[in-house]
């Protein structure tokens, strides 16, 4: 069991927290922790059970604080994309999970609270769970970012966008399926309204930070390519935009069951309503030089998009090359709308304290850079 133990820590701290792993433990994850279920979406027992909890009074009394993520068998509460509520059916019941750190603990540093009073810990003691996340380091402005931009466009009527999921990721059979696979997760899908609804997979970037390095733009077009390759396991071709649509589907019809306001043209979307192929978008928020002098941050970027001999890195005003950059690397222009991946750009100057959005693609105060022929 400590053994097990230490296994569920470590997967809320690698994956929502980003700390480093705990001493003595595989990066390995076993199979026993990868999902049974390699879709998103929850069973209608859940639902009712969910909506009958404390924890979804709770949202219903934040629902401009609180975003509701459908995952595989179970349901995530995010409040600044912070998870503070895991859901699962239990008999004919919820059991709600909380990572350790929104916990009040002994002298010993053990958790107090188990099993079902953790449902009540979270409403009871929301308010603190609120200060514990705002408070924490690895709330980071582009976690807070994500949230409100999913947020106020589904509640724009102007939108013409529906964000369906954030940190979309595919679920895997075993670990060596995972280990041959894309394990990437996309920040945020969205789903267009009119038909053929079209599929938006958005990377987001706040200042000049994460433009480079492991979670950097280059390798988030690598990512792109990978998802829109596929990839081959056991001799089959893993077809992530196929496995994504039907969690698109999945998913709108958990949020209409759940109460969450849907645009009518998204209402029993089935799988032959998707366009062909799906968009690539890199959308950067606060895209301000850090000091007089500095480069913006997309300026910085164009330095991981292009050839340093290319017309886009001097129209971007890049003024010093990286060591690697996608033109080079993978062959991409990404701007030219007839090659392998052509991926939109979008800068906006707004940062957190002044956000505000009618449309997560198409707002008025971006500066759109669309590929062309």
């Amino acid at each position: 069991m400590e053994k097990q133990q230490k296994w569920i820590d470590y997967l809320y701290e690698r994956y929502l927290f980003g700390t480093e792993q705990p001493k003595g433990v595989s990066t390995d994850v076993p199979d026993r922790y990868l999902s049974k279920t390699l879709n998103r979406g929850v069973s209608a027992a859940l639902i009712d059970a969910f909506k009958h909890s404390p924890v979804y009074a709770l949202y219903l009394q934040h629902p401009d604080e609180l975003l509701i993520g459908v995952r595989n068998n179970y349901l995530n509460v995010y409040y600044r994309l912070n998870n503070i509520a895991e859901v699962r059916l239990a008999g004919d019941s919820i059991s709600c999970g909380i990572h350790p750190y929104f916990l009040r603990r002994n002298e010993k540093g053990n958790v107090v609270l188990t099993g079902n009073e953790i449902e009540l810990y979270i409403t009871d003691r929301y308010e603190a769970i609120k200060h514990l996340v705002e408070n924490k380091k690895t709330t980071t402005m582009e976690k807070v970012a994500q949230q409100m931009l999913v947020m106020q466009n589904n509640a724009s009527p102007l939108s013409k966008w529906f964000c369906v999921d954030v940190e979309w990721a595919r679920s895997f059979n075993n670990q060596a399926e995972k280990d041959s696979c894309m394990a990437s997760r996309m920040d945020v899908i969205a789903v267009s309204k009119e038909a053929p609804h079209r599929v938006a997979i958005i990377e987001l970037k706040y200042g000049s930070k994460a433009i480079s390095g492991d979670s950097g733009v280059l390798k988030h077009i690598q990512d792109f390519k990978t998802f829109k390759d596929g990839s081959i396991h056991d001799g089959s071709r893993i077809d992530y935009y196929e496995g994504m649509c039907t969690d698109i589907c999945n998913i709108l019809k958990a949020y209409d069951a759940l109460g969450i306001t849907l645009p009518e043209s998204l209402k029993n979307l089935g799988r032959e309503q998707f366009a062909s192929k799906p968009e690539f978008y890199v959308l950067t928020l606060d895209n301000n030089a850090v000091s007089w002098g500095a480069t913006t941050p997309k300026q910085t970027m164009a330095a991981y998009l292009f050839s340093p001999n290319s017309r886009n890195y001097r129209a971007w005003g890049c003024r010093q090359p990286a060591k690697d950059n996608v033109q080079d690397k993978l062959g991409i222009n990404v701007l030219d709308a007839s090659s392998e991946l052509p991926v939109t750009f979008i800068f906006s100057n707004q940062t957190i304290s002044d956000l505000h959005v009618n449309d997560i693609l198409e707002d008025d105060r971006y500066d759109i850079i669309r590929p062309i022929k």
